[in-house]
């Protein structure tokens, strides 16, 4: 069995890479990634239909989790270093940006949570091996994806299938790359499972930090992906970060990660970049267009997506080729619909067009109190619109209703709530709005555009007229929506009123 050497943090080769330069890897490393497990994330593309809009958007989830990982290192040893007292001792401080002088007043000593591991040795020994499971932790975070990723999963949610790909990530960990290829150990298995999986996997919460700089709001695994996909798809401008400062400004107290607040900033300017990226790429119209009709594809097959999902084996053989490979092969009914949308889909042909178009100024604080009953409230206004032109098989996407790319933006906002701003000056643990209150309020809101989309086919059939009134219909509804959100003094009375005005055929008249 492949345990962790002394010397497993020796780095034997480099990967070039567009975003960091070079990437280096150890000997453990190299093997995982030229695993099958992991190579078949060459052909799991991290974004799947945003390629049909910006051309150079194809790149797969191999990067990502190289990326993941690299940053992860990086994030993870400057936060060790500048916490660490026997650290500082051993490694000159010029080695580091910061110098640890007054930065370790108040905050978490990191020289005594891993005195409870089964490798207790010598500190060096100990933390190089934290480190190596840190970094599988970067480079495997991804590696229980489907085919088409997070469509995927939405697809499975429509069906009623369980599906969770972090748990098939932790699954295949365990069960593959430890029992079966035998390429780590099961210490090592079980501890980067703990810091993929946090409070759920049994994580000490002295160290749940190591979880949120994988699986939190400003995660590592959040910092390439935005970096990277604004690289290939050619916007810069809005996914540009300086990586290296929100790093420098990373510290854990009370187990937690938290900010410095000189580069609360930082941290903002990402956030920002992040709902750009939201309304420029991944919720693109023409992207949903695709998205769409993809979600049709696949939901049509749900006995292959069922057996995917239930399977790791099963999934580990299936990437995005083959899964389209398997559906145009196959023979039967069902799989004539999903074989037309697909080629459709690879000639890049429309489904849909585009009927009416609003956007929601959404508080996030407000949906996340109320997310279920909102989601309601907008199947009911879908409901109003297909009831109005029941000739036409009109469908109104919205994004509050999908799975997001990575983190939802709603749980930004809830996140930001909380104390997240170390500083240094009196060594307190700050509110956002203490700090910026004028940024806390910018990313309260979200513009979410909220469409109604027709099949391509019916597009002679309805005319300017009638999608005018469509227009005009789903304005006044996104309207009584926004009063909603301003008159929300008792919001479950509320939304049943909601639900019985829809009924009656008009939200518009909805007031406090």
């Amino acid at each position: 069995m492949a345990g962790i050497d002394m010397d497993l943090l020796y780095f034997r080769r480099s990967i070039r890479d567009p975003i960091y330069g070079y990437i280096p890897i150890t000997e453990l490393e190299n093997r995982i990634i030229d695993s099958p497990a992991f190579q078949r994330l060459d052909r799991v593309c991290q974004m799947h239909s945003v390629h049909l809009v910006y051309p150079n958007a194809k790149y797969s989830r191999k990067c990502h989790s190289l990326g993941t990982m690299h940053l992860i290192h990086q994030a993870f040893t400057s936060i060790l270093y500048r916490q660490h007292p026997e650290l500082q001792q051993r490694v000159p401080a010029l080695l580091y940006h910061n110098p640890p002088d007054k930065l370790m007043q108040g905050l978490d000593d990191l020289s005594s949570p891993w005195d409870g591991k089964a490798w207790q040795g010598q500190v060096m020994s100990e933390l190089a091996r934290v480190t190596q499971c840190m970094r599988l932790a970067g480079l495997l975070h991804d590696i229980g994806h489907a085919p088409f990723s997070h469509l995927f999963e939405h697809a499975c949610q429509k069906c009623k299938i369980t599906f969770d790909h972090e748990v098939m990530t932790r699954k295949i960990i365990r069960e593959v790359l430890c029992q079966q290829d035998k390429l780590i150990d099961s210490m090592t298995a079980d501890f980067v499972c703990q810091i993929l999986g946090g409070e759920e996997e049994g994580l000490d919460a002295r160290l749940m930090f190591l979880h949120e700089l994988i699986s939190g709001p400003m995660d590592c695994d959040m910092m390439d992906y935005m970096a990277r996909d604004a690289y290939h798809a050619g916007t810069m401008e809005y996914g540009k970060v300086n990586v290296s400062r929100w790093i420098q400004g990373l510290v854990v107290k009370g187990g937690e990660l938290k900010i410095e607040q000189g580069h609360v900033e930082t941290l903002l300017s990402a956030f920002h970049a992040l709902l750009y990226l939201y309304d420029t790429v991944y919720y693109h119209r023409t992207c949903r267009n695709f998205d769409l009709a993809m979600l049709d594809a696949l939901t049509s097959v749900s006995d292959l997506l069922d057996d995917i999902a239930s399977d790791h084996h099963m999934l580990l053989y299936y990437d995005d080729f083959c899964l389209l490979h398997e559906i145009r092969s196959s023979k039967g009914a069902k799989y004539v619909q999903a074989n037309h949308i697909i080629n459709d889909f690879l000639n890049r042909r429309k489904r849909f067009i585009k009927v009416a178009s609003v956007n929601l100024n959404l508080n996030l604080d407000w949906l996340v109190q109320h997310e279920k009953e909102f989601k309601g409230l907008l199947n009911g206004i879908e409901g109003k619109i297909r009831s109005a032109y029941p000739l036409f098989n009109l469908r109104m996407d919205t994004r509050p209703r999908i799975r997001s790319v990575g983190l939802k933006p709603q749980k930004i906002a809830a996140w930001l709530r909380n104390r997240v701003v170390w500083s240094k000056d009196d060594g307190r643990v700050k509110l956002l709005k203490e700090v910026k209150e004028t940024d806390l309020d910018r990313l309260r809101r979200m513009h979410v555009p909220v469409r109604v989309f027709l099949p391509a086919n019916q597009a002679a059939a309805i005319s300017d007229t009638q999608k005018k009134e469509i227009a005009l219909l789903l304005a006044n509804e996104i309207r009584s929506l926004h009063a909603l959100q301003a008159g929300e003094g008792n919001p479950p009375r509320d939304f049943k009123r909601a639900r019985r005005i829809i009924k009656k055929g008009g939200l518009f008249r909805l007031r406090r």
